[in-house]
């Protein structure tokens, strides 16, 4: 979904943008550079999830070690809307 509020928080730092701004990619699409070393918070700032707080850290254990050295790393996060019962 596009214009949903993203906040990523770290060690010493925190940035919110929107998805949305590239509709070519995907309409929620949404992009943030993370550096080695960090853990990331990701959070929806009004929108009520369950669950743990998705959290991403960028070091040798999560890379892939096929990973050519001219492709940066990435992840994907979803989030899902459900239905509780």
């Amino acid at each position: 979904m596009p214009g949903i509020q993203v906040t990523i928080i770290w060690s010493g730092g925190k940035d919110t943008f929107f998805t949305g701004f590239k509709p070519n990619v995907d309409p929620g699409y949404a992009d943030f550079q993370m550096e080695p070393g960090q853990r990331y918070q990701i959070e929806l700032p009004g929108v009520e999830t369950v669950g743990e707080t998705p959290e991403v850290t960028i070091d040798d254990s999560t890379l892939c070690p096929e990973l050519p050295t001219d492709v940066l790393p990435s992840w994907q996060v979803v989030f899902q809307q459900g239905v509780t019962g």
